[in-house]
């Protein structure tokens, strides 16, 4: 009888250890797996900005888009019932990132950023986004004016010409779309912010002049 009540023993001992191994190395276990996914939540939504902010200059390089509130298209060329629209190409980076599934708005009062520059003139306007309803034609997102306004349309206006370089910047607040309680994982920060800048050179069409006087005859 004793040799069978030692191993009944030693193996309510092996399964204890067990369990307190288990119950001192989860928590650790379960850290990693959380910071692998909170990792990787990062790096898609790094790729969904920077492809957001690069479908907003690819729109700006075109010069039919406004980026400000300054209207320099001739009339209705982009109007709704409700009027000419404005900031469309900071309405179409916030489209792009809520059609990709990121979300729009967060706690803390943090805000989304787009800002579209003429580099080669020096001129920048930036919007900020809050998803409101709509207020326009495809737009799902509102976007105003944040900081000074610009002395003409970076993108948009007779003073910008072809191969000017335009440069979108999009600053997305990361605690809009983490999945990890704030401040768990240290080496994020607290409130990590997702940059993400497009440059491209403007495309804006040349007019051409043609001569409409017919030549005269060959000469004698």
């Amino acid at each position: 009888m004793k040799p069978m009540r030692m191993r009944q023993i030693k193996g309510h001992v092996r399964r204890g250890v067990a369990a307190v191994e288990t119950a001192v190395v989860l928590p650790f276990m379960m850290l990693l797996l959380f910071g692998i996914w909170e990792v990787g939540q990062l790096l898609n939504v790094t790729q969904m900005v920077s492809n957001s902010a690069r479908e907003g200059a690819r729109l700006a390089a075109t010069g039919l888009y406004n980026a400000s509130s300054i209207l320099t298209q001739t009339p209705n060329q982009f109007s709704s019932n409700s009027g000419p629209l404005t900031f469309q190409v900071q309405s179409a980076v916030a489209n792009y990132m809520q059609n990709s599934g990121l979300p729009m708005s967060g706690t803390g009062g943090a805000i989304i950023t787009i800002t579209v520059t003429n580099v080669t003139r020096g001129v920048t306007c930036t919007a900020q986004v809050t998803p409101n309803s709509s207020t326009g034609i495809s737009q799902i997102v509102a976007v105003t004016q944040s900081g000074s306004a610009p002395s003409y349309d970076p993108c948009n206006d007779s003073t910008v010409q072809q191969y000017d370089v335009l440069q979108v910047s999009v600053a997305y607040p990361f605690s809009f779309a983490r999945w990890s309680p704030s401040n768990l994982f240290f080496f994020l920060g607290a409130n990590p912010t997702v940059y993400a800048k497009q440059t491209w050179l403007c495309m804006k069409d040349i007019p051409i002049t043609v001569n409409t006087t017919i030549p005269g005859g060959p000469l004698p």
